[in-house]
């Protein structure tokens, strides 16, 4: 690759998704529309459930897990302090 390909300060285009690395901080910040307000009144979306769902789902199997271990350890505890006549 030249160096007569490079655009000043050694950055690549990025394409055309409005950010073609030009320097400047704000690049199409400037034409952002504000998001409404009340978009975020109106509840949760279809995915914060998703994702709400999955994560009550990783809680539960993870409680099983933890309380597993716990018992197999217990077991261990047990059958260590058993077997070495302490």
């Amino acid at each position: 690759m030249d160096d007569e390909d490079e655009p000043e300060g050694g950055s690549l285009d990025l394409g055309e998704f409005g950010d073609d690395a030009d320097g400047t901080l704000t690049g199409d910040l400037d034409d952002a529309v504000p998001i409404d307000v009340e978009l975020e009144e109106k509840g949760p979306t279809r995915f914060q459930m998703i994702e709400y769902m999955n994560q009550r789902e990783w809680w539960r199997k993870g409680q099983k897990t933890l309380c597993f271990t716990g018992v197999l350890w217990a077991i261990f505890a047990y059958l260590a302090v058993v077997r070495s006549s302490v």
